[in-house]
Order: structure tokens, then C-alpha cells, then sequence
């Protein structure tokens, strides 16, 4: 395309427009307008341009990205597209996906005329993308240029932030010479060092551009500055700067170049102050105050905060409203952040809008923290924070009743409600085709109702012209009642509960539990403010971690974020949450500490160290529902991954060791494995000169005893079948030997959520890990379980998962399955009894041995007493209880005793967290018992409940607990203090 320009045409254009323009015919590039308000300006000047591409969104953007990176074309792909600051933070994640991807290239030009809008391109600054700004019209197209050629040579996403304005000042002729266009094609067609900065990668492509070198970090002013002002791209009129004052115009943000700024700054000066004309920050300081902190000072001076978010600019500051600012900066000692418009005199502007506050607003509380201005940046007016969260709440100093999520929650809910309400007057007006509505109500009524969920739909302003639609017939048309009467539902709102780490300590109590239980469609904000968030606090109470609480309930959406670690991995987790279908749980990240570099500080070691992950964790995307955010975790996670990918390649490429470099210990396990396996060929081939049956290897892991005597049952079974057994617990078994084992099954129960007994965690932790071959083993898993147990849906991956995970391993490891996985199920009328029967006759069957032999010399076993049976001949549930309970030989009672004392109410149990030591050390398990109290009504005296603790701390573990059969239970009573307990 031809750089020609004429004169008419460049006098009546923007700066947007010449940017684009720039963009499109210079490099030939993938151009992207969004916003309709662009459209005008650049239409006329890249009409003939077949590249430019109108976007209705900018999430448009993302799918240019993914065509572009899909194409068959070997040429660089080359994106850029001209946006509103608004859009940046819809554009996070595409911007995160390409900094690591690195292809396609991608400039997003935004104009700026606000503080707001330069507030809006510093919020992806944690994106992985660079920040450029240039100041000048004419600066606007150089920068335009050069960040598209450094695009394309380092592959790292830039946004680009120019003047709002005209573009009466800018000279084309020089980016149409042919010298230039070679110097650029030239320039991306060098080659590339093991290294290059993005610093000088900008600085390089600007000085092809215009054809001399260009600082990104520059100063001016007195060379002994007692002061020193540090902008990011704003210009300080020159003739303002008094003596001992300087001034660092910072053009590249993103990332700074802390080394070259140190450098530039006078060593005389005593306070640096980050001067920066932006928006409040949420946290309280600006961006540009924390890149300074990390600067490697030589003399490290005093560093200030100075924010303006006046409509006036930097470069509109007189010499006497800087000199007022410095005044004051010479008075402040320590690091301090101040309004520098306010210091210097600049009237408010009385343009902007009041903001007005309702009801359903947050209150000045939720905007005491950096998370609750946050949310209101993100969402605006859609923003409804349904509790009082102050922030005596949020920092753990207790709180009104009105600021708990129990509250907050009842609020959304009954809102829910009326919505749904909303939702069914609105469909039955609509399919009536009795009521007379007009054109508009109708049309406005049925585009609502197919898309009330989205904001971008159901938006304020959207539900406001319903509402006068509505106000315009409601008088004439009296089937608009219901819906008039729940109007205030229309706009679609971002539901939110904030709160502190205190709902860390009683997840099940403090509300937390109902809302991810529900299902509802409601956000929860809790943040953490201690200075270890891995320390027990409060009197030694555990905290728990909310995020892996929630994320166990498989259909929330789960972020962990840090606003000083990462501020746009805390907006992308803020949009994601809003937009799950489902309840969502962000754990914030806020220390207390006695500055803001303190913060800084703790909050990069927190995130650096592991004590405090970043992370997304979406369910609807399997795989990659769970997203490492944290840098530096997630590259040591990559190196470890690819050492360990490369010792497996090496381990499988070179199996043997040699005997130089060999231990001993391995040379003597070798040794083993082959006697081992000597031995193992001599038993097979005595087994078929013998008329025993073959050697059969039954292991379990058992929660209450029942795996173990399913186990027994079937070794008992295979001795009367004439087979040599071994039967022992999982971890008892010397794991090496498996890969020599001819036929194996395995007898497991489910513990807690899914997870295998302690008696076999070693196993399976082996089984896992292994590589080994297991082709000449025969296998059957046989589980027991509870299909109930998890009522839930969505849990049934828990029942009976450690049978179907070995099952599922042991098959992969090449072992030959004889039958499939047997479930016992507790529910059935038998109870994990009906599984084992039709598993253990399938077995037999596939082994051909269901015909039992008649040398066996075993008796056949009896067949076990059902319930009503034990009943009958217990004496009336006496049975045995009392001499059990008076042998002090033991601290468990027999099985049958065992069943006899469910019926009344208690059950004996075992400590699994000391049950492999104790077994290790040849001792009993730790056995005590569980007593359920009889509770009439479930109603319970001050009195009794002081009594039930009393006992609670004397005879059990200090535990007791309610349960949903309206009593108490009391945990740990040993067998020796049963009957005194009762």
C-alpha cells in the first residue's frame, strides 16, 4: 500500500486515526478498530486497506490472536489493534497467553486524555506485556511504528498509549522513504543474540524510525536535585522547575529499566517522588511508587507518592503549584503518599460526576481495603457487596451481625428469588398473546429475556429504558403489574460477599459452606491480612485453607490472588469469578505491615516462597482447570518437570547401571531381585509337578475391619481350593517383589474423601510411582464402600475410588486383570456382603477353580449371622459386652461385640494417624470409641451442655460434636471408661 497522505485529509484526522493508519500501510499489518467511536475517525483514511477489521468488542481481539496463530502462512504475523483503556482488562488473559507464547506479535494502541485512562493501561501491567507512552502527536506515530517492529522481534505483546487529539502536526514524508522502509526490513532481519531486553529492542526500532538514538529513560533539571519528580510519560514544563529539582520522563513503563533510572538520578538527591497522573489506586499508592522501591540505589533516598487525578495534566503545572508540591515534599521524612493536585492548589474537577450511593451500593467500608475499591473499578454500578463489610470485619476485630456471609447470603438469595419471579412474569407476558404491548416493550422484553445473564445486555442502562418503556403503558395496560412491581431486577448485577480470614476458621459455621453448597450464582472476597498467612493463630485454632476447601466441592470457580504481587492476575481472577455460572471463591492476599514497601515485601516473599500461591482454578475446563499464576513457582515447577522428564528418558534409554559408579546397596538389590526371581521360577516349576494349585498373594487395606475379613474370607476360600496364600496388609508386602507375583487381589475400603486406608498408602505411593512390568501378573481389585456417604452428585467420584485407582494402575503397569473391579456397597440389604458374593464367584469362575477340592483340609465356613440373628441370641443386645469391656488385655472388642454396641449408639474406632507406627512397632491399633447421646427433641439445657463438655474434656479427646440427628456425640473414650462415660 502506498504511504501517501494528503494534506486535507491529515488536517481533519485524529491522532487515533494516524496511528492505525501507521500501523496498517507501513508494516502491512492485521488491523483492529474497536468501538464504534473509532470507526469515523479512521474509515476514511484506511478504507482501501483489505487488513483493517472492525471489532464490535475487544474480546474480538482474542479470536484475531487465535486465527493468526493457527495460519499456514510461514510469514511473522504482525496484530494491531486500536482500543479504549476501558477494554485493557477484558484483554488480560489474551495478553498473559501471548507473553508466553510469543506469537503472534500484537501493538494495542490506546489514546489517553485522563487520568483514568492512563489508570486503565497501568492495570495490565502485570500482564507479561510492555508499556510504552509517547507524548507528542508526531511521537504518537514514531512510538506507533517502533512498538510494532519490536513486536515482531521480541514476540512480547505492547501497549502503546498516545495523546488524544488531532493531528495537525504530524509529517509523514519520512516513513515513506525508501531508506526507511529498508532500514526497517533490514533491522528485523538481523540476527537475533541469546539475549536481548526489551528496553533496547524499543530503543533500537525507534532509532530506525527516526533515524537517531531516542532515551526512554531521561532527565532534566538541576544536576545537584535535592528532589526529584519521576513521571511515567508526562511532560513538566520545563520553565516550571525551580532550583534543586529534577525531573525522570519515563517512556517505557513496562518493564522499567531500574538500572538506567538509578543511573540518571543524581546522587545529591534526598527524596525521589513518583509523580504520577492517575486514578486513586486501589492500594492506596500508585504503580509507579512500587517500581521505584525496587530500584537498586546506590544511595537509597526517601521515596514519595505524589497522585493527581485532576482533569488538568502534569505539563499543565505553573512554578508556583510545583514549587508548592516541593515544599511539602521537604517536609515529609519517611515514605508518605499525598493528592498532589490538592497540595498544589487545583480546584476539583467540576465536570465529573458525583457518585451517588443506594442501598445495594457498597458503603464507604467496602472501599477501605485495596480488594473493595477493586471490585467497584471492575464492576462499576453492577457491583452488589450484600453484607456490611467494614473493616473491623476484614481485619479480624469482630463486626456487626450484618457483615457476616450468612447474612450477605439470605440478601442474594431472596434477590434470586424475585429475579426468577421476574423471569416467569416476563415469559407468561410475552407468550400472552391477549395483552397488548407495543413494538419497543416487546422487542426490549424479549432481548432481555434471552440473554439476562449478560451484563453487556442487561445493563443499567438497558433495564432503565425497559422501565420507562414499561412506566409509558403500565397505566393503560394492567397485566403489567407483576413485572412492573419487580422491575428493580432487571439489570443483571456481580453478586459479591467480602469478608476476612476469620471465615477461615469455622468454614462449616461461618457461612462459607451454605454458599458453595447452594449453587448459587454468588462471589465470595475473603482476604487474608496476617503477615504468614501458613501461621496457627488464635490460641492455636487451625485455620483452614478456603481455596482447597472449595475446590473440593468441584463446581466452584477458585482463585488465590495478591494486588501487590500481581495486580492483573487479581482483575482477570475478579472478571473470571463474575462471569463462572456457579458460586466462586477469591482468597485475597492484604498483610498488615507498618509501610507500604513492608507490604510490598511480604507480599512478594509470600507469593515467591509458596506460603501464598497464585492460582485460577476453573472446573468447566478439564483438562487445564487449575492455572499456576506465580511465577517463580511456576518455573521451578518447570525445571524440576524437565529434569525429572529427562532422568525417566535416561532411566528408560539406559536401564542398567554401571558397576563403576553403582553403590553397593544397589549391587546388592540386584542381587536379590535375581534370586528372588530364581526362587520364583523354582516355585513355579514345583507347582507343576505338585498338584497344589498356584501361589496366590491377597493384600488389603481396611478402615473398619471389613476389608480385612473380605480379605480373610477369600484366603480362607483359596486354601480349601488347594492354593498356597499369603495374606497380609498393603504395606506389610515388600513391594519389590510384585513384578513376581503370578496372581494377586486386593481387598480395599474408602477412607474419608476418597482416599485409601493408612495401611496402604505406602502401596499405592509405590504403585504410583513405579515403571515396573507387571505382564506376567493376573489381578482383581475387590472395594468397599459407601455409595451414600457423599450424597452429592458430584461426589460420586469418592465411592470406592482407591479400589478403581489400583484397579486402573495395575493395568496400565501391564498386569492382566481376571475380572473387573468387585464394589461392595454399605447401602445394599447385605451391605458390602452382595458385592463380595458376586465378586468372589467370578473369581473362582475365571480361575477355574469354582469347584471346590474334597482334600481341602479347612471346614467350609459358616455363613455369617445377619443383624436380626446377633439379635436374637444377644440377650437383648447384652451379648458379651460387659466381659469385653472388662478385659484389660486389649482395648477393642470382637467383632460380634462390636455390632452389638452400634445398636446402642456407640462404635469403636481407631486413631489412623499413629495406626502404621504402632503397627510398625508391633502394637494394637489406637482403639477408642465414638458414644452417640440421646437427646429427646434435640433440645439441650445450658446446664447439659456444660456437662456434655465437662465429659467431653475428661474422659474423651476433647471433642464433641453435633450431628444431624439433633444430639451430641463424644469422640476418643477409651474402653476402660465407657461405662463411667455412659
Amino acid at each position: 500500500m502506498s504511504l501517501s497522505l494528503q494534506t486535507t485529509t491529515l488536517q481533519a484526522s485524529s491522532t487515533a486515526a494516524a496511528v492505525v493508519y501507521t500501523a496498517a500501510a507501513t508494516l502491512n499489518s492485521t488491523t483492529a478498530v474497536v468501538a464504534s467511536s473509532f470507526v469515523a475517525s479512521v474509515s476514511e483514511l484506511v478504507a482501501d486497506s483489505a487488513n483493517l477489521v472492525t471489532l464490535l468488542q475487544a474480546t474480538g481481539i482474542a479470536t484475531l490472536v487465535a486465527d493468526s496463530a493457527t495460519s499456514d502462512s510461514k510469514k511473522p504475523q504482525l496484530i494491531s489493534a486500536l482500543v479504549a483503556g476501558k477494554d485493557l482488562i477484558s484483554l488480560i488473559p489474551t495478553l498473559r497467553t501471548l507473553a508466553r507464547q510469543r506469537s503472534p506479535a500484537l501493538v494495542l494502541h490506546v489514546p489517553v486524555s485522563s487520568a483514568s485512562d492512563v489508570s486503565d493501561v497501568l492495570a495490565v501491567r502485570d500482564s507479561g506485556c510492555a508499556i510504552l507512552r509517547s507524548t507528542s502527536q508526531q511521537g504518537a506515530v514514531d512510538y506507533a511504528l517502533a512498538a510494532s517492529i519490536a513486536a515482531q522481534r521480541l514476540g512480547t505483546p505492547i501497549v502503546h498509549c498516545f495523546p488524544a487529539g488531532s493531528a495537525d502536526s504530524i509529517e509523514f514524508q519520512g516513513y515513506a522513504a525508501a531508506s526507511t522502509q529498508e532500514a526497517i526490513g533490514a533491522y528485523l532481519q538481523t540476527e537475533k543474540p541469546s539475549s536481548e531486553s526489551v528496553h533496547d529492542v524499543v530503543s533500537q526500532a525507534l532509532a530506525v524510525v527516526v533515524g537517531e538514538k531516542r532515551e526512554l529513560v531521561s532527565y532534566f533539571g538541576a544536576e545537584d536535585a535535592q528532589v526529584v519528580y519521576v513521571t511515567f510519560g508526562d511532560v513538566i514544563n520545563r520553565e516550571a522547575i525551580g532550583a534543586g529539582v529534577g525531573v525522570v520522563q519515563v517512556s517505557l513503563a513496562r518493564p522499567l529499566n531500574s538500572e538506567a533510572l538509578g543511573q540518571v538520578v543524581p546522587a545529591s538527591a534526598k527524596r525521589v517522588v513518583a509523580l504520577e497522573h492517575v486514578r486513586r489506586a486501589p492500594t492506596g499508592w500508585g504503580p509507579l511508587f512500587f517500581d521505584l522501591a525496587l530500584v537498586p540505589w546506590e544511595h537509597r533516598p526517601i521515596l514519595l507518592n505524589a497522585v493527581s487525578s485532576s482533569s488538568a495534566g502534569l505539563d499543565a503545572l505553573t512554578s508556583e503549584q510545583l514549587n508548592a508540591i516541593t515544599t511539602h515534599v521537604l517536609t515529609l521524612a519517611s515514605p508518605a503518599h499525598f493528592d498532589a493536585a490538592t497540595v498544589a492548589g487545583i480546584p476539583e474537577d467540576v465536570n465529573a460526576p458525583p457518585h451517588s450511593q443506594d442501598e445495594d451500593e457498597p458503603n464507604e467500608a467496602t472501599t477501605v481495603g485495596a480488594y473493595g475499591q477493586l471490585l467497584r473499578d471492575v464492576f462499576g454500578s453492577r457491583l452488589r457487596v450484600a453484607n456490611a463489610c467494614e473493616s473491623q470485619s476484614i481485619w479480624g476485630n469482630g463486626g456487626r451481625a450484618e457483615s457476616t456471609p450468612e447474612f450477605g447470603f439470605g440478601r442474594l438469595a431472596a434477590a434470586a428469588q424475585e429475579r426468577t419471579r421476574l423471569v416467569a412474569a416476563v415469559t407468561a407476558l410475552l407468550r400472552d398473546v391477549s395483552v397488548p404491548l407495543s413494538r419497543e416493550l416487546h422487542a426490549a422484553l424479549a432481548e432481555w429475556l434471552g440473554a439476562r445473564d449478560n451484563p453487556l445486555v442487561a445493563s443499567a442502562g438497558a433495564a432503565a429504558q425497559i422501565s420507562e418503556l414499561l412506566k409509558a403503558e403500565a397505566a393503560s395496560n394492567s397485566a403489567l403489574g407483576d413485572v412492573v412491581g419487580l422491575q428493580a431486577h432487571f439489570a443483571a448485577q456481580s453478586d459479591w460477599l467480602v469478608g476476612g480470614d476469620a471465615w477461615a476458621y469455622d468454614v462449616g459455621g461461618s457461612g462459607v459452606h451454605h454458599v458453595l453448597s447452594s449453587g448459587m450464582n454468588v462471589n465470595m472476597l475473603v482476604v487474608d491480612t496476617a503477615a504468614d498467612p501458613t501461621a496457627v493463630q488464635r490460641g492455636g485454632a487451625r485455620k483452614k485453607d478456603v481455596g482447597l476447601y472449595a475446590m473440593n466441592y468441584g463446581s466452584a470457580y477458585v482463585a488465590s490472588v495478591a494486588v501487590y504481587a500481581s495486580y492483573a492476575q487479581v482483575l482477570q481472577a475478579l472478571a473470571e469469578a463474575d462471569a463462572f455460572p456457579g458460586p466462586a471463591v477469591v482468597v485475597a492476599y492484604l498483610p498488615q505491615a507498618a509501610s507500604p514497601i513492608g507490604v510490598l515485601q511480604q507480599s512478594k516473599r509470600a507469593v515467591d516462597e509458596g506460603s501464598w500461591p497464585l492460582y485460577r482454578w476453573d472446573p468447566r475446563h478439564d483438562p487445564g482447570s487449575f492455572k499456576l499464576d506465580s511465577e517463580k513457582l511456576r518455573r521451578e515447577l518447570a525445571d524440576f518437570l524437565k529434569r525429572d522428564s529427562a532422568l525417566a528418558a535416561v532411566a528408560r534409554a539406559t536401564p542398567k547401571l554401571s558397576a563403576a559408579i553403582a553403590p553397593v546397596s544397589v549391587e546388592a538389590r540386584a542381587g536379590d531381585r535375581l534370586a528372588r526371581k530364581a526362587r520364583g521360577d523354582v516355585d513355579a516349576l514345583m507347582a507343576g509337578l505338585t498338584v497344589s494349585g498356584p501361589p496366590l498373594l491377597i493384600l488389603y487395606a481396611s478402615d473398619g475391619g471389613n476389608g480385612e475379613e473380605a480379605a480373610r474370607r477369600l484366603a480362607r476360600s483359596a486354601r480349601r481350593r488347594g492354593m498356597t496364600v499369603q495374606c497380609m496388609a498393603m504395606d506389610e508386602y515388600d513391594f519389590e517383589e510384585l513384578a513376581y507375583e503370578r496372581t494377586l487381589v486386593i481387598s480395599v475400603s474408602t477412607a474419608g474423601q476418597g482416599e485409601i486406608p493408612t495401611a496402604g498408602r505406602e502401596f499405592l505411593k509405590a504403585l504410583l510411582a513405579t515403571s515396573a512390568n507387571l505382564s506376567e501378573t493376573a489381578f482383581a481389585v475387590f472395594g468397599l464402600g459407601d455409595s451414600h456417604y457423599w450424597p452429592r452428585a458430584e461426589d460420586a467420584v469418592f465411592y470406592n475410588k482407591p479400589a478403581r485407582d489400583l484397579d486402573r494402575r495395575l493395568a496400565e503397569l501391564g498386569a492382566r486383570r481376571i475380572v473387573g473391579p468387585g464394589l461392595g456397597d454399605d447401602q445394599d440389604a447385605d451391605g458390602w456382603e452382595a458385592g463380595f458374593g458376586a465378586f468372589e464367584s467370578d473369581l473362582w469362575q475365571a480361575l477355574n477353580l469354582d469347584v471346590v477340592s474334597s482334600a481341602a483340609d479347612e471346614p467350609e465356613e459358616p455363613p455369617a449371622r445377619t443383624d436380626e440373628e446377633n439379635k436374637v441370641i444377644s440377650n437383648f443386645l447384652r451379648g458379651t459386652i460387659a466381659q469385653a469391656i472388662a478385659d484389660t488385655s486389649t482395648g477393642a472388642v470382637d467383632e460380634w461385640d462390636g455390632k452389638l454396641l452400634k445398636f446402642h449408639g456407640t462404635y469403636m474406632q481407631d486413631d489412623r494417624d499413629v495406626r502404621a507406627g504402632r503397627l510398625a512397632r508391633g502394637e494394637e491399633k489406637a482403639f477408642s470409641f465414638m458414644i452417640r447421646v440421646r437427646l429427646p427433641g434435640g433440645v439441650a439445657t445450658p446446664a447439659q451442655w456444660l456437662a456434655m463438655d465437662a465429659l467431653a474434656s475428661e474422659h474423651g479427646n476433647q471433642t464433641m460434636k453435633i450431628t444431624t440427628r439433633q444430639t451430641f456425640q463424644l469422640h476418643g473414650v477409651l474402653k476402660r471408661n465407657l461405662r463411667e462415660t455412659m
